[in-house]
């Protein structure tokens, strides 16, 4: 790859991401000292013109792409349904295996089981932004626009990247050090699933258990135990299934 393709590649992706990232908190320190200080209302209206300002800018190419047999990683290949649903799986529980791994550096404790926060006010917007909107909006930047664009360079630096991008718009440190490594988790998920809907799927599963953690079972850490186990077990055998199946194929194309 010639070093002013590489360029103008890095450029195209991180110009919408410092866009995004300066917009939305801009606006979130406008809100704060108005009523919506704190809200999902506040989030979304922050969120939203960012991300949208950040597709719009991606969407303007700043260069000539060379030719399909030019280029030097070969494209994205889409799974099956079956193998998709396989790493969708073993993605959540990674993402469970992170969470707690950083629970236990920042918090000290094994697992993030705490009780709901104090007051906390769970809405229709709540549930909408969290199992919706932000999944489905963060996976098409990070890993379908970034991801796919800096993978034209390399695979493992474009997972790099996007997943260090993916932290630094997140707040608080435990969220940056947990969405680095959700970000790795997501990207590989993105690779070896060759499709974006299983991303958008994992992070989905991952959100809804989180706040159904804070809500319906913020007491009951028995069920939160048994959810979490159930989770980790389903991802430990599809990962396995995955990779016997990964190992049957290799030996049907070899024979």
């Amino acid at each position: 790859m010639e070093p002013k393709l590489g360029v103008s590649r890095l450029l195209h992706t991180l110009i919408p991401f410092m866009v995004m990232a300066a917009m939305q908190k801009g606006i979130l320190l406008l809100c704060a000292s108005t009523s919506l200080a704190g809200t999902d209302a506040a989030s979304l209206l922050a969120f939203l013109p960012a991300a949208a300002s950040a597709a719009a800018l991606f969407r303007v190419r700043t260069y000539t792409s060379p030719a399909p047999e030019e280029e030097s990683v070969a494209p994205l290949v889409p799974r099956p349904l079956r193998i998709c649903l396989l790493h969708t799986a073993a993605a959540t529980a990674a993402l469970i295996a992170v969470m707690f791994a950083v629970s236990a550096l920042m918090q000290g404790q094994a697992a993030p089981w705490g009780p709901a926060e104090s007051g906390m006010r769970v809405t229709a917007l709540t549930v909408l932004s969290l199992c919706l909107i932000h999944p489905a909006i963060e996976e098409y930047l990070f890993r379908g626009a970034f991801y796919g664009e800096l993978r034209r360079m390399h695979p493992i630096f474009a997972i790099l990247a996007q997943a260090v991008m993916f932290a630094i718009v997140h707040d608080t440190v435990d969220s940056m050090v947990y969405a680095l490594g959700a970000g790795v988790i997501l990207g590989i998920l993105a690779e070896r699933s060759g499709r974006l809907w299983p991303a958008v799927l994992a992070h989905i599963l991952i959100n809804a258990r989180s706040l159904l953690f804070l809500t319906l079972l913020a007491e009951n850490a028995p069920a939160r135990r048994i959810l979490d186990g159930a989770v980790l077990f389903i991802g430990l055998a599809a990962f396995a299934a995955s990779f016997m199946w990964r190992e049957r194929n290799a030996q049907e194309a070899g024979s």
